[in-house]
C-alpha cells in the first residue's frame, strides 16, 4: 500500500510538472496512472479529490477581482 502511495504521488508530481510546462491537463494523462494502480472504479474518485485538493482552489480569492469594480 505504501509503495502505491509513493508511485501515485511521484506519478502526480511528475505529470503536474509537465502540465505546468507545456499547458495541458495533467489529469488527462494522470487517469490511466491512477487505473493501473488502482482501478477504475476507485481511480476516478481518487483523481476528482486530487484535482480538487487545497492547493487548486476551484474559485480564486474574492480580492482577485476587486479591481474590476471600481
Amino acid at each position: 500500500m505504501a509503495l502505491t502511495r509513493l508511485a501515485a504521488s511521484a506519478a502526480a508530481f511528475a505529470l503536474a510538472l509537465l502540465s505546468a510546462v507545456a499547458g495541458f491537463g495533467g489529469g488527462d494523462l494522470l487517469l490511466p496512472v491512477f487505473t493501473a494502480l488502482f482501478g477504475l472504479r476507485t481511480a476516478i474518485p481518487v483523481l476528482t479529490l486530487a484535482q480538487r485538493s487545497p492547493a487548486t482552489p476551484a474559485a480564486p480569492p474574492s480580492t482577485a477581482a476587486s479591481w474590476i469594480g471600481g
